[in-house]
């Protein structure tokens, strides 16, 4: 819903048979994936998840193409380097992913400001590599309230239908896109 899905799953065949094979094999090893005491990830049974979900990603690629050549080139293309921290940070922002819609689905809405920062996903990979080198997987979200109508829509609209919003904030809007038009493009890619 709110995160990019993870492109392996557009190559496999059987996505769903095969993530229930590897989710059923991490309960048997590790438990559920959410503790129910803390309602946070089951880092063990994360670990074992992904590790059966990056040999599948590799399997997929042994198929068509050096997994490691492609691999370095997605990230070159996709953030345009491909260097480990900002590698890291992605798995950490997807992983958050994860765990903001498992809170708004399971409990509440733990953010209204909160979004991955990225258009693409991290290979499961490098996630299962990043679930290695951490000792909890929790994440925590400062709340902030939504944003009223009135910031919404102006958030939504082109500056030529600003005189949709009230008086002032539409002289605000219209002064603010005529200082600021790289935040306001008419072309897009």
């Amino acid at each position: 819903d709110y995160l990019p899905r993870v492109w392996m799953l557009y190559r496999v065949e059987n996505e769903i048979d095969d993530l229930l094979k590897a989710y059923i094999r991490s309960i048997s090893l590790s438990g559920y994936l959410i503790d129910n005491e803390t309602n946070e990830f089951n880092l063990s049974s994360m670990r074992v998840l992904f590790y059966y979900l990056a040999d599948l990603e590799k399997w997929v690629f042994q198929k068509t193409e050096s997994f490691d050549r492609y691999r370095q080139d997605y990230y070159l293309s996709k953030l345009g380097h491909n260097e480990p921290f900002f590698v890291q940070k992605m798995c950490e922002d997807y992983l958050r992913g994860m765990s903001f819609v498992w809170k708004l689905y399971s409990k509440e809405i733990p953010t209204f400001d909160w979004s991955y920062p990225f258009h693409y996903t991290p290979f499961i990979t490098d996630l299962r590599d990043y679930l290695n080198t951490v000792e909890r997987l929790s994440f925590s979200f400062c709340y902030q309230p939504p944003l009223s109508q009135v910031e919404t829509l102006a958030g939504m609209l082109h500056p030529r239908n600003f005189d949709q919003l009230p008086p002032e904030v539409n002289e605000f809007m219209t002064r603010y896109s005529q200082q600021n038009p790289e935040y306001f493009p008419s072309d897009f890619k």
